[in-house]
């Protein structure tokens, strides 16, 4: 069993994360389409099918991830797409797509496919599975609210920072 505080703020920024990502991708399908065929894994009719499903799996995830009893089936469902997007992007970089955006940024931002965003992911499912750890029975308190809010801020600014380093790594690299 762990303190209540670490399961639901992990739940909240992850979903927070997918509920972004999914609402990012369903809003242009056919980007989303677009970068799931520059990975070269899949056809284009499949790419358009996968496009909404994958969309629909990330919000249905965020969702999930908000409600303590299906908090720990959401948690694994998050640790599993993070691993499956790891896995495409290890795969697409090995047939030589490193050059394919990555499809992870928010915005008409690009970032292309590298080890970083590989091991990043890895790094993420691992701490996603947190959320399905048993809570104590305790009552949030008043202070918990606060902890929750200012460490949500905290994880925002360090979950950017990393991805920009990752971008910026990757662009000195092809410099």
């Amino acid at each position: 069993m762990i303190d209540p505080v670490f399961p639901f703020l992990v739940s909240v920024s992850f979903a927070l994360l997918f509920g972004l990502a999914g609402a990012h991708k369903a809003r242009d399908l056919a980007q989303t389409a677009r970068t799931i065929e520059d990975y070269g894994l899949v056809s284009r009719k499949r790419a358009i099918l996968l496009a909404p499903l994958i969309a629909s799996l990330e919000i249905v995830t965020a969702a999930g991830l908000l409600y303590s009893g299906t908090r720990p089936l959401a948690a694994f469902a998050a640790a599993g797409l993070l691993l499956i997007y790891g896995a495409a992007m290890a795969l697409a970089l090995t047939r030589g797509a490193g050059d394919a955006d990555c499809g992870c940024s928010f915005g008409g931002n690009s970032q292309p496919l590298s080890s970083s965003l590989v091991v990043r992911n890895v790094a993420l499912a691992g701490l996603v599975l947190i959320a399905a750890l048993p809570p104590l029975p305790r009552t949030f308190g008043f202070l918990d609210f606060f902890t929750v809010l200012f460490a949500l801020m905290a994880a925002t600014l360090v979950y950017a920072a990393v991805n920009t380093l990752i971008k910026n790594k990757t662009a000195l690299v092809q410099l």
